[in-house]
């Protein structure tokens, strides 16, 4: 009796694990769909849709992942990707029921970029060199321009296929390129890509 007792009891322990799992992904989930709700309540000119990362690509010269939506959800070439924190990369290839998506770091991304405590102008680069250590290089800064690090590093929408004001980063520090032309910044990003499920695609 004893026994059939301890059987009876782990099996109810079980059920009660994997309740316990079931309302662990619900509430995840659930604080997905509410962010993405905030997104599209604060952005309400744009077309938002949803996506989870099924893959990473990661190799040295590339930081590339990808997502289960394609152009049978309307995502196409150029598309920006982004989270709740900020900006995370663009779409680089479209498929009919997958997309690939370069992040911020990876080293062929580049995109107009402007300090939101001064208004100063600036370049968001990926570098090789950066990668692993989840940076990104901030480029073409007007040689003794006020920037300091902690300044908050946004897309400055110039090109018109990013929205603007969207976070990048941080700054970490600040310094002079060897030719003494301009200023250069490394850049922390808002985004942890190490935590990376969801994403949203404008």
């Amino acid at each position: 009796e004893l026994l059939a007792e301890n059987d009876d009891l782990k099996s109810q322990i079980r059920e009660m694990q994997s309740l316990i799992e079931k309302a662990e992904q619900y509430k995840h989930e659930n604080e997905k769909l509410k962010e993405l709700l905030d997104i599209r309540e604060s952005n309400t000119n744009m077309t938002i849709e949803s996506a989870l990362i099924i893959a990473w690509n990661d190799t040295s010269w590339s930081s590339v992942f990808t997502i289960n939506k394609g152009t049978k959800s309307g995502i196409s070439l150029n598309d920006c990707v982004m989270t709740d924190e900020g900006f995370v990369g663009i779409v680089t290839k479209a498929e009919h029921n997958f997309s690939e998506v370069s992040t911020l770091i990876d080293s062929k991304t580049s995109l107009g970029s402007v300090i939101s405590r001064t208004g100063v102008i600036a370049v968001a680069r990926g570098d090789f060199t950066l990668m692993k250590e989840s940076k990104l290089r901030l480029s073409n800064i007007a040689l003794g321009s006020d920037v300091k690090i902690g300044d908050k590093v946004l897309t400055s929408g110039a090109s018109g296929l990013i929205p603007p004001d969207l976070i990048i980063g941080t700054v970490d520090y600040v310094k002079t390129e060897k030719n003494g032309m301009s200023d250069y910044a490394l850049i922390t990003p808002s985004v942890d890509f190490n935590e990376l499920s969801y994403v949203y695609v404008v």
